[in-house]
């Protein structure tokens, strides 16, 4: 079967609105091209586009074919819906009984009596496709009061007063101004210039080109000042803004609420992020957000933190001074920063506390200009450019002193050290104290404490140790036998001389040893960094050296070598007495001899 040709046109079916069926005309042959005299389903399709392979509206229809004309009403069951139609390519196709669809298919055309419309009047609904031109003022809904001019309000009991003004929407809105705006809601108002209120309730624009997006009971005062939303907040300050939450206020010009509660912002250029009861109160400050929190000083920062009651808020008054958290914590001094734990005090310029504290304000740190501690609890620094690393009442007296942790140690003079421990204290300028019960008294003393008694300094640039276990002293990365020792309750060091860990030359010529040594200078001499009434006796190194070619160098003699010459000189001088022993045998023998003949002569006379 086939169809020759397709007609469309349409009818309305309600009196003045837009037609909502389509007529069809159409001619069935058969095969061969005669004319159908019958009755067939035929089902209709819509497409959007010639090649489109799904259609998106069908409808069947039982048609009477006679001389091979029929006639079809399209949605007369199924509405064709209105959005085909904003379509160019909208097309029909069509198949008859069990046949595949017809091809081509057929693209619709319009109606000459739905390119214009007079008036619209009695509609229901629908879709208008194209430009609409309303001259004049509208005003679409019930009650409402449209007095500026190019004003639109629609809703209901709205009301335009200002020129160019509009009402989308909603119930009881007014604008007051010129260019104000009001999309929605209920009970809003926009009085300053170009204004606007997206929708919510209760909301207020009184500052020109003030922004409110909706919530309830916001308030923007201030000209280009913004509420997103929320409720009950204010942006008071001339480009300030409150992103939502409720009860926030931004106070100050350019000052910025992002959302939580209770916040306010009263400096200039500040910012609270959010949180609970947060303040800024100076130029360019910011709360991060927490609860209670304060940033008092210039362009200072508290990140989050606080706690549930005011007293636990955390404040940075310095100018340019941060808290980045915890709870009750401080910062005073400039550029002065408290990392979080709980009653820290950065009281000083640049000063720096990374954490610690405690619960009880006793258990505060407290650091000075320049100085920095890192943790633990009831630390101080007392002096500038100090540092405590941690620890537990540890305080810090003298100016670039360091402790670096332990407990209750003192650093009590310029550059000194207790690196941790116990009860150490660095008095002395540039000292070192450590272990425990350690005093460097004197100036660039150092002192090391095991325990038991107190261990003091006993001269300026002295080294001091306390080792009840005894002292070892390895020379090399990894062996534990190469070096020096002193045993424990010993007074002398004992050297590694294990036949296993030395390299064998053979036995020495303690003839020619010995000869060194009786040529060897031995002198009476003094070292010059000491005093002169000093002295001691022995070779020089360079002589000793050049006469036994021994140890690291010329300049140095160990203590092993020279124990090495002696013994091999006593035992060649051993040799020798030996052979002076004998050899005096020998003769007290021969004395004998001849005592005895000499005898035996005197009694023959």
């Amino acid at each position: 079967m086939r169809t020759l040709f397709i007609v469309f046109f349409s009818v309305a079916n309600i009196v003045f609105a837009v037609p909502s069926r389509v007529n069809f005309q159409g001619f069935l042959t058969d095969s061969a091209g005669t004319p159908l005299d019958t009755t067939v389903d035929i089902e209709f399709r819509l497409y959007e586009s010639l090649s489109d392979p799904v259609f998106d509206w069908n409808e069947l229809h039982t048609v009477v074919v006679a001389g091979g004309l029929y006639q079809a009403t399209l949605g007369a069951s199924i509405p064709i819906p209105v959005e085909m139609f904003a379509n160019d390519e909208c097309c029909l196709g069509i198949v008859v009984e069990n046949d595949d669809e017809m091809v081509p298919r057929v693209l619709f055309n319009s109606v000459t009596s739905a390119f214009r419309v007079g008036t619209v009047d009695s509609a229901t609904g629908g879709v208008i496709i194209g430009d609409v031109r309303i001259m004049g003022q509208c005003n679409i809904g019930n009650g409402n009061s449209n007095i500026g001019d190019q004003s639109f309000v629609a809703g209901q009991n709205n009301t335009t007063n200002g020129d160019n003004s509009s009402i989308t929407g909603g119930t009881g809105n007014s604008t007051g101004a010129d260019g104000a705006f009001i999309g929605s809601g209920q009970e809003n108002e926009a009085t300053g210039y170009f204004g606007v209120v997206g929708g919510g309730q209760f909301n207020v624009v009184s500052g020109s080109r003030g922004f409110v997006g909706g919530g309830d009971n916001n308030n923007v005062i201030g000209s280009y000042a913004v509420v997103c939303g929320g409720s009950e907040n204010q942006a008071v300050g001339t480009t300030s803004a409150v992103g939502g939450g409720t009860n926030n206020f931004a106070n100050a010009g350019e000052s910025c609420i992002s959302g939580g509660s209770g916040n306010t912002a009263n400096g200039t250029g500040s910012t609270i992020s959010g949180g609970y009861n947060n303040s800024t109160q100076q130029t360019s400050s910011t709360v991060g957000g927490g609860r209670y929190n304060m940033a008092r000083g210039q362009y200072s920062v508290v990140c989050g933190g606080g706690g549930l009651i005011p007293v636990d808020s955390n404040s940075a008054v310095g100018d340019y001074s941060t808290v980045c958290g915890g709870t009750r914590n401080a910062t005073t001094g400039y550029y002065s920063f408290v990392g979080g734990g709980q009653n820290n005090f950065a009281r000083g310029d640049w000063a720096v506390i990374a954490g610690g504290g405690g619960p009880a304000l006793s258990d505060s740190n407290s650091s000075s200009n320049y100085s920095v501690i890192s943790g633990g609890s009831r630390n101080y620094s007392f002096a500038n450019w100090t540092t405590i690393g941690g620890g537990y009442q540890n305080s810090a007296l003298g100016s670039h002193c360091t402790i670096g942790g332990g407990y209750r140690n003192y650093a009590a003079s310029s550059y000194s050290t207790v690196p941790g421990g116990q009860s150490n204290t660095a008095s002395g300028q540039v000292c070192f104290a450590a272990g425990e019960y350690a005093i460097a008294a004197q100036n660039g003393s150092f002192v090391w404490s095991s325990g038991g008694d107190t261990t003091r300094s006993f001269a300026t640039n002295s080294f001091t140790a306390r080792t009840p276990g005894g002292v070892r002293f390895y020379t090399t990365t990894s062996a534990t036998n190469v070096g020096v020792s002193l045993a424990a309750g010993s007074g002398t060091w004992s050297s590694l001389s294990d036949s296993t860990a030395k390299h064998r030359y053979g036995q020495v010529d303690t003839q020619d040893i010995l000869a060194k040594v009786v040529a060897l200078p031995i002198e009476r001499w003094s070292y010059k960094s000491q005093d002169e009434s000093i002295q001691h006796i022995g070779p020089m190194a360079q002589d000793f050296y050049a006469a036994f070619g021994v140890g690291e160098n010329e300049e140095t003699i160990s203590s092993l070598d020279p124990d090495g010459v002696l013994f091999a000189a006593v035992q060649e001088l051993a040799k020798k007495c030996e052979q002076l022993e004998s050899r005096n045998m020998q003769l007290q023998k021969q004395i004998q001899s001849l005592l005895a003949e000499n005898e035996q002569t005197e009694l023959r006379k």
